[in-house]
Formats: structure tokens, sequence, C-alpha cells
């Protein structure tokens, strides 16, 4: 009788893991998520690393006021000299990148050449002109100032 017993035993057993463990969705959750997971835990530190060059080149700047370029100037040698302002290290900081800006500051000491050049031109400047020659590579990026009303 015991046999018997072990055999429906058995029979229930193997209805339920049929059931249950052969199915589809089971072999998905059990299977193919996980190795999911693994992909993307490989994955997205790799796309985390940034694999750009610091921005390099010249920048155009027409400034219709003529306060605007000495202020970028000035933002400019303080990152060459790595030494930022300290109104500069705390919006970094309320914006919690506090470290942001001692790194910038060390990379920017560790590299002799600037990164950034600025070149002003006044409010008689040919924009579109300007924009052109960025196109075509002369510029990093054209940036303007307007005149306030």
């Amino acid at each position: 009788m015991a046999d018997r017993t072990l055999a429906r035993v058995g029979s229930v057993a193997w209805r339920e893991f049929r059931h249950t463990a052969l199915t589809k969705s089971f072999f998905i959750g059990a299977v193919i998520v996980p190795i999911v997971m693994i992909g993307l835990m490989t994955l997205v530190p790799a796309l985390m690393v940034s694999q750009l060059q610091p921005l390099e080149g010249d920048l155009a700047v027409v400034d219709e006021t003529g306060r605007f370029a000495p202020a970028l100037h000035s933002i400019v040698e303080d990152r060459r000299s790595g030494d930022l302002p300290d109104e500069a290290k705390e919006a970094l900081e309320e914006l919690g990148a506090g470290r942001l800006g001692a790194d910038v500051a060390r990379s920017a000491q560790a590299t002799s050449a600037p990164m950034v050049a600025v070149t002003t031109f006044g409010a008689d400047a040919d924009v579109d002109a300007l924009k052109l020659e960025a196109r075509d590579g002369r510029w990093i990026g054209v940036l303007t100032v307007p005149a306030t009303q």
C-alpha cells in the first residue's frame, strides 16, 4: 500500500511541477530575466563611462552689451588656472556637485593648454557668417548676447 501512496504523491508532484515550472512565464521569469539583468549590470557601467575628449577649440561670442565677454574671459581664465571663485564653488555645492568643482580644478591644472578660447565680436559682427564658419569647423560654437531692451 505504501508503494501506491508514493506513486500517487509522485503523480501529483509531477503534475504540479509540469503546470508551474514547465510554462513559458516561469521560464521567462527564472531564466530570461536574470540573464537580461546580468547583461544590464555589465552594459550600464560601460555606457556611463564617458569616452569623450574635453571640449577644445575657439568659441565666437557676439556681445552686444559689452559686459558679458569680460566675465566669460574671466571664467575661462579661472578654469585654465584651476582656481574657481567661491561663488562658483558654492553654486556647485548647492547643486550637489561640490566634488565636481574640485575635479574641474584638478583637470584644468593637469592640462597645460586651454581647452576653450574665446574670441569676442562686437554688435556689428555678421552672426550668419559666424554660424557658417561654425558649421565648417572654425568655431566650436557661436554665442550671441543681445542688447537688453
